[in-house]
């Protein structure tokens, strides 16, 4: 799968800014994310809790 940087994502502004939120203090406790289908969120949510575990 083809990686892209996370500033690369168009849109769905309101999700970037809780996962950024999340990683920047993880006592937040997680991010709930919910879509209609064909949006994607699963790989935005996913490509980022990866990214943010590497440090």
């Amino acid at each position: 799968m083809t990686e892209f940087p996370f500033a690369a994502v168009v849109g769905q502004e309101p999700l970037k800014t809780a996962l950024l939120l999340n990683a920047i203090n993880p006592r937040i406790g997680g991010v709930l994310i919910s879509g209609p289908r064909g949006e994607r969120e699963i790989h935005l949510g996913a490509g980022a809790g990866r990214r943010f575990a590497q440090g």
